[in-house]
């Protein structure tokens, strides 16, 4: 879905022009008293308050002449794309001010927009509720029917400190997606929920159209989805590895581990295992549940000054078959260069003789001899000398980029607010952008600190409210919010793992073009597919320097998806011939 944001300038600008009675001066004494506390305050875009009101008062003059006696006489609807993080504050509002919205998806993809109520100047709403309905084929031969369509009312975050506090109102920030229900939206709120909808691998490709319901205090209206399937499809997981950190018990691993390989996130748990042991029940529950959900790498128990003890296991997975997806720790986290000299490297080299098929990855800077002293380097975007030396220096070691709050015992050679993160206080680009990275300088992996470490609380007062607030035991803590965990627990997702899905998604598209690639005759046509597989401009050109429009990235994919489908129908023509 693309929204643009020059369209909700010129509908003010537009409503300015014809409107201008309409949208008079706003005069402070005659706001509602919430109002009034706003009128010295800017938004996240540093836009003035009486800016806002006359956006917002030309947005509602849009919607009602649109809908006409059909328009709710208590509030309006937007339509915001998947990659803006939308603040409670309903005057922040950046989306469209419709009840329409188009998509395009793959087979078997899914595809995601947020639907928010947001009431009139002095009005609320204290029951907003919103129901799937079937979409149906423009030529009446095919349904994807409601049951494919997930509905999650977004929860908020309470973030007292953090690296951009100021960019959302309230230091409320949405990320947890609860299931759905009823909400409420207060004078100055908007009710907001996230929309996924997933595309059967065997839906027919085309035009597909229907109606979920959006109610709020008694009035409702349709909101009106056209989705477009593209006529190719992806696989159930894309194949490339993106691994994270988790902890489970027993009783809620499966539940766990389920939710993130939903969402193409491998779990990572060393603790099912015991050092030593020949009881192997615990372990091949686990990675026997995580490779048949689509894992590409599981964890094994680092051995540490033992390694004798992983022979039980190491002989097991050998006659498992499972020895290609195995990794295992190194013997020192974020070394120094000493510490990887004199540690890391002797440790790997005995691994290497003892378990040669067992593959060692590390999280560190970059360092001399760095192929000897793992298998898979973990890579951060902004340690030693950037992204183009990591794929020159990286020697025999697979290289993998690692997506952690702030990583020790190194040096930067640029700011890290430059760089992606995964944090719930950073934009939506920033959790789908390391794909296109990882594309771009041919990388192979993805490492995210962690799936489900270090959760917030939850707020007893407000079941949609949570607290980020870590200041104790590390020092930094207080200002990495969001990082470390991509579940909230017992096991609701979050906005970012839903975006890192879709990341990956979009790797998918360009694996499916750079197949179709060798058999492109058309010389022109050729050229065009080889631009987009290079990363065009608009989405990338380095980690540090990246378009943080979501119409980068967003248009970037509708073009992969056209190529895709224009290399298939030249293909098919061509076997016809």
């Amino acid at each position: 879905m693309r929204t643009s944001r020059a369209k909700a300038f010129a509908v003010v600008a537009v409503h300015a022009f014809s409107c201008v009675l309409c949208l008079a001066e706003p005069k402070k004494e005659a706001l509602p008293p919430e109002e009034k506390a706003l009128a010295n305050s800017v938004d996240s875009w540093r836009l003035g308050f009486f800016d806002q009101l006359r956006r917002f008062e030309a947005g509602e003059l849009e919607f009602k002449e649109k809908l006409g006696p059909a328009a709710p006489k208590t509030f309006m609807v937007g339509i915001q794309n998947s990659l803006e993080k939308t603040a409670l504050n309903k005057y922040w509002f950046k989306g469209d001010y419709t009840n329409a919205v188009k998509l395009s998806a793959a087979r078997n993809e899914n595809e995601s927009f947020q639907v928010a109520a947001l009431p009139y100047m002095g009005k609320e709403l204290g029951r907003v509720t919103l129901e799937p309905g079937d979409l149906k084929a423009a030529d009446g031969n095919g349904v994807i029917s409601a049951a494919n369509i997930a509905i999650y009312v977004v929860g908020r975050v309470r973030s007292e400190d953090s690296t951009n506090a100021d960019r959302m109102s309230g230091k409320l920030w949405p990320d947890p997606l609860l299931p759905n229900g009823q909400q409420a939206a207060r004078k100055l709120d908007l009710a907001l929920f996230w929309v996924e909808i997933n595309v059967p691998k065997d839906a027919k490709p085309g035009d597909y159209v229907g109606d979920l319901r959006l109610a709020g205090d008694g009035e409702s209206l349709p909101i009106k989805v056209a989705l477009r399937v593209h006529a190719f499809s992806l696989p159930d997981r894309v194949p490339f590895p993106v691994a994270a950190w988790t902890n489970s018990t027993d009783a809620n691993r499966e539940q766990v581990y389920g939710e993130l390989l939903r969402h193409g996130v491998d779990p990572l748990e060393a603790a099912v295992w015991k050092l030593g042991s020949d009881d192997f029940k615990a372990f091949d529950g686990a990675v026997g549940y995580s490779l048949e959900h689509g894992a590409q790498v599981f964890e094994v128990r680092a051995p540490g000054d033992a390694p004798a003890k992983l022979k039980p296991l190491y002989d097991h997975l050998v006659a498992k078959g499972w020895l290609d997806k195995a990794i295992v720790y190194t013997r020192r986290d974020e070394a120094t260069a000493g510490q990887f000299k004199q540690e890391n490297i002797p440790y790997y080299a005995g691994m290497k003789k003892l378990y040669p098929g067992l593959r060692v990855f590390a999280a560190t800077e970059w360092h001399p001899d760095i192929d000897k002293g793992c298998d898979i380097w973990l890579n951060d975007l902004s340690t030693g000398k950037g992204m183009a030396f990591a794929v020159a220096r990286h020697g025999k070691a697979q290289l993998w980029n690692y997506y952690c709050g702030i990583p020790i015992n190194c040096d930067f050679f640029t700011s890290r607010e430059n760089q992606p993160l995964m944090l719930l206080d950073r934009g939506g680009v920033e959790q789908r952008l390391p794909f296109w990275i990882a594309w771009k300088y041919g990388v192979k992996g993805i490492f995210v600190y962690a799936g489900n470490h270090g959760v917030p609380k939850r707020l007893s007062e407000d079941g949609g409210l949570w607290e980020e607030r870590r200041n104790g035991g590390w020092i930094y803590s207080g200002n990495l919010n969001g990082d470390g965990f991509l579940l909230y627990p017992p096991c609701t997702p979050s906005i970012r793992m839903k975006i890192l899905r879709d990341g990956l998604e979009d790797y998918g598209y360009l694996l499916e073009l750079r197949k179709l690639l060798p058999r492109i005759a058309d010389i022109e046509l050729r050229r065009k597919a080889e631009a987009l597989l290079a990363v065009p401009g608009e989405v990338l050109v380095d980690p540090h320097y990246f378009n943080h429009n979501p119409e980068g990235i967003l248009t970037a994919r509708e073009k992969l998806a056209a190529m895709i489908e224009q290399c298939m129908k030249c293909q098919r023509t061509r076997i016809r011939n």
